[in-house]
């Protein structure tokens, strides 16, 4: 699902079967979108390079991530700002009867390198530092 703008009245939706690497290079995809959103599916340093190519400069990608959140920033840091990105916030909390979930916040600050994403295979064999 895409959407375009935060703005409820704005919101645009579509279907999209792409890999994220693919449509990550793809101009309709690339630097468009004011946020990204992902769960905790991959560690920080490749979800960075997963999510923050579709991300326009002065966006954010945000990343639900586990009880270890904080440590996957830390090991992600140069990753992200290779990224041409920054941290903006970290927010920790608890639901009820579950561990801690951290919602972690990274500001783009500039175009990416049009190398960027990698192939998949690359991006899991030498995940960025």
């Amino acid at each position: 699902t895409r959407v375009r703008s935060s703005a409820a009245s704005d919101v645009y939706k579509r279907q999209l079967h792409m890999r994220a690497e693919q449509a990550g290079k793809e101009k309709e995809y690339r630097e468009n979108f004011d946020k990204a959103v992902s769960r905790a599916v991959a560690g920080m340093n490749r979800l960075s390079e997963y999510c923050l190519p579709f991300v326009k400069p002065g966006g954010e990608f945000i990343a639900m991530k586990g009880r270890g959140g904080s440590e996957e920033l830390e090991e992600a840091a140069g990753a992200i700002k290779l990224l041409s990105a920054q941290e903006e916030t970290q927010n920790r909390f608890n639901l009820p009867g579950s561990e801690e979930r951290n919602i972690i916040v990274i500001k783009k600050i500039s175009h990416i390198s049009p190398k960027y994403p990698r192939a998949s295979s690359k991006i899991s064999k030498a995940p960025l530092k």
